[in-house]
């Protein structure tokens, strides 16, 4: 289904990337003579709903530039019944969730998504990296050095596919930090009971 990009070891090799700009919440893409096209940008809202909405940008510039087109949203939730976290992700109007798999109780983040099949981003030391039913790496968001962030393809891709994978990457990073965020307050309140009868 996807046609995939391989090196010269036939290991996986992006066929194409965004570069996260964090100060400025924008994916920027290489442009054709070395510079960098802002091509999403990215609204944050930690206590607000939806949490995040992702736009894309017009490539046409100049003064006749189409506005921001919102392509998705995200809000990080936690469940009521069972303490855990999971994505509401919105995309085109297509709404699901990306939650972890409570029969295995992976770290992966599964979705379905309307027309493309069933995906999970799957945590590693550097990121996240998508798969999809199949087993096949499609994208990896990861940190680089300094304040940047990627997210590389290792499939062609465009339009909703490249819209899709966009927001889900966003979802499954702000997933991960809610995550630790929990962790690291559980961890606070096991030292401040370990103090209190200590």
């Amino acid at each position: 289904m996807w046609g995939l990009g391989c090196d010269s070891n036939n290991a996986p090799k992006p066929v194409f990337g965004f570069i996260f700009d964090t100060k400025s919440n924008t994916l920027l893409a290489p442009g054709p003579h070395g510079q960098y096209i802002p091509s999403f940008t990215v609204n944050i809202s930690p206590k607000t709903n939806p949490n995040m909405t992702v736009y894309r940008l017009s490539q046409n510039g100049g003064w006749n530039s189409a506005p921001p087109m919102m392509i998705g949203s995200c809000s990080i939730r936690t469940s009521s019944l069972s303490g855990n976290v999971y994505a509401g992700v919105s995309v085109y109007g297509h709404s699901f969730k990306m939650k972890h798999d409570s029969m295995t109780g992976s770290m992966s983040q599964k979705f379905e998504y309307p027309s493309l099949g069933s995906f999970k981003w799957k945590p590693d030391m550097k990121g996240l990296r998508l798969f999809d039913g199949n087993g096949q790496l499609l994208a990896r968001w990861q940190k680089t050095s300094g304040q940047n962030q990627t997210l590389d393809f290792f499939v062609s891709g465009q339009g909703e596919f490249v819209d899709m994978v966009v927001v889900t990457a966003l979802a499954g990073m702000s997933f991960q930090q809610k995550e630790v965020k929990q962790v690291e307050e559980a961890m606070d309140a096991v030292d401040i009971v370990s103090a209190l009868t200590g």
